[in-house]
This record gives structure tokens, C-alpha cells and sequence, in this order.
């Protein structure tokens, strides 16, 4: 036997002992015990009947007897049963606890492929596969069943927000929910496929917001080397229809939010632009009522020269004809 075979013979002997020691060195007793000792106290019927129908399933098989495919499904059981409970018991109604069931789903997912995966390849032929197939059945129930609420819970979140990009986020948790479900029965409410023009919509009113600060900048620097008053004006105008866009999204309630920063920063640059601007123009208006003031002084002084001066031709005028009378 050359080196290659040799090496292959014990890479197959470290499998096999591999498997053996995972999944084979438990006897059908001590399985029913670990799955006897899970607590399946759920909002959701079906860990309790997995339970069930898998000790149903391991009752019928001799006591003392192990089997590396029993005891490899038995594992995939218990662990599908112990993640799905504590799925479950933290499916308070709060954000986080929310997300972590939807980050949770992949998991879940996983271990019934992995349950799939055994029926088919290893116990196809066992004398109770019905409860085998039951249990997956089951299994992807429960987990439908909680995605959804999950997802409805999203959905509720979504409907009462205010502020666009968080709106966003919840239409966006909902709608990963119902994805997760389609691989396991579930389907997608075409409602939520609006996820998307809501999203593009949002998308189009930032780019346009930007594209207004960008024109009011330029128009206030414009502004700054003219010295033209209408040109601020049409600086402001531009940052007023920016900040009006960005308060249609309710992004002025961001500024508590770090998630959110950068909406916020944006809208905030506006708001100082703007401010700037005004000071732009009241500088602008100030110089400009100054000169009015000045020119008008000027006019005034020239004024009373000239009345001055024609009072005092008439008054020579007088004199000069007084004389000639005399």
C-alpha cells in the first residue's frame, strides 16, 4: 500500500471516529433524556409537539442501542428546539430584541437543511421516518410562524414612523422577515415590494437636497465678490428648498441618533449655510441702506446750498433794484 493510500485510510478512519464521537456514543435512553430535559415553553405550539413526536420516535427503538444517524438527528433536534425557545423568549416587542429573532432565522434555517439533509441521506429507510418528516414539518412551521410576527411587528413600526430613513429600516426588516420564509412555505406580501420606490423616492429627495446646498453655495459665493443682494436671495432660496426637503423626511428629529448621524450633519450644514447667508444679506442690506443714507445726506446738503445760494441772488437782486430807485 503506497503513502497515498495509506493516507486516505486514515483520514476515512479520523472521520468515521469523528462522527462516532459527535453523534454516535449517545444510546437511544440517554437521547430521550436530553430531549425530555429541554424547555419548551413557547408563545408557539410547535417545540412542544417537535418534542413529542420526537420521543415518540425514539421510544420506538431499543433502549440501549446507538446509532450515529439517530443520534445525529437527535442533535440537530435538540438543537433546532434550544435555539428556537430561546428565539422565542426573546421576542419581547422591542427593536433589539426583534432583530436579534430576524438574525437569528439563518441559524434556524440551517439546522433544518442539516435535519433535511440526514432524513435523506441517512434515515430514509428508518421504520417511523413519518415522524422524521413530521418534525421538519414542524420545525419549519414554528419558524415560519415566528418570522412573520416578527415581520408584522416591523410592518406596524414601519406604518406609525415619521422619520423616512428609519421607516426605511423597519420596511426593510419586515421584508428580510418574509424572504426568510419563502425557502420554508412562506411567501412575500407584494405590499412590502414598495420597500423599494419608497426607498428610491427617499433617495431622489437627497440627491436633490444636495444639488440646492450646492447651488446656494454658489450662489453666496457669487454673492460675497458681487456684492448683489438678489444673488443672496437666490442663495437662500436654494437652502430653504434643501432644508424643506430634508424636514418633508423628518431628519431634524435625528439629532439624538447615531445610526442616523449623517442625515442629520447634512441637514444641519443647510441650516448653517442658510445662517450664514442671512448674515450675508443683512450685511448686504446694511451697506446698501447706508449708502441711501449717505446719498441722501449728500442730497440734502446740496439742497440747502442751492436754496441758500438762490436766497441770497434774490436778496442781491432786491438790494441792487432798491438802489436804482433811489
Amino acid at each position: 500500500m503506497n503513502i497515498k493510500n495509506i493516507f486516505f485510510v486514515l483520514l476515512f478512519l479520523f472521520i468515521l471516529v469523528f462522527i462516532v464521537n459527535v453523534y454516535g456514543d449517545k444510546t437511544v435512553e440517554e437521547l430521550r433524556k436530553d430531549i425530555s430535559n429541554i424547555n419548551t415553553d413557547s408563545s408557539y405550539s410547535e417545540p412542544g409537539q417537535i418534542q413529542r413526536t420526537c420521543l415518540s420516535w425514539l421510544y420506538g427503538k431499543d433502549t440501549y442501542s446507538t446509532n450515529s444517524n439517530v443520534n445525529k438527528f437527535t442533535y440537530e433536534v435538540k438543537a433546532f428546539l434550544e435555539n428556537f425557545v430561546s428565539s422565542d423568549k426573546k421576542r419581547i416587542d422591542n427593536i433589539n430584541s426583534r432583530e436579534e429573532v430576524l438574525k437569528n432565522a439563518p441559524n434556524l434555517k440551517s439546522i433544518i437543511s442539516q435535519m433535511d439533509e440526514t432524513y435523506n441521506y441517512n434515515l430514509r429507510s428508518d421504520e417511523d421516518k413519518q415522524s422524521i418528516i413530521e418534525i421538519i414539518k414542524l420545525s419549519k412551521t414554528g419558524l415560519k410562524k415566528i418570522l412573520e410576527d416578527t415581520g408584522t411587528f416591523f410592518k406596524e413600526k414601519a406604518d406609525n414612523e415619521k422619520i423616512t430613513p428609519i421607516k426605511i429600516e423597519y420596511l426593510e426588516n419586515t421584508l428580510k422577515c418574509y424572504d426568510e420564509t419563502v425557502s420554508i412555505g412562506g411567501n412575500v406580501p407584494e405590499e412590502l415590494k414598495k420597500v423599494y420606490e419608497t426607498k428610491s423616492n427617499f433617495y431622489e429627495d437627497l440627491e436633490k437636497a444636495r444639488n440646492s446646498v450646492d447651488g446656494g453655495k454658489k450662489y453666496y459665493n457669487e454673492a460675497s465678490n458681487s456684492r448683489q443682494i438678489t444673488t443672496v436671495e437666490t442663495a437662500i432660496e436654494a437652502y430653504n428648498n434643501a432644508i424643506s426637503i430634508y424636514e418633508r423626511h423628518n431628519i431634524q428629529s435625528l439629532s439624538n441618533s447615531e445610526n442616523y448621524k449623517a442625515y442629520y450633519n447634512k441637514y444641519k450644514d443647510a441650516i448653517y449655510n442658510r445662517g450664514e447667508a442671512y448674515k450675508l444679506e443683512n450685511e448686504l442690506n446694511t451697506s446698501f441702506r447706508i449708502l441711501v443714507g449717505i446719498c441722501a445726506i449728500v442730497f440734502v446738503i446740496i439742497g440747502i446750498i442751492l436754496v441758500k445760494a438762490h436766497l441770497s441772488y434774490r436778496k442781491d437782486k432786491k438790494s441792487t433794484e432798491i438802489i436804482k430807485i433811489f
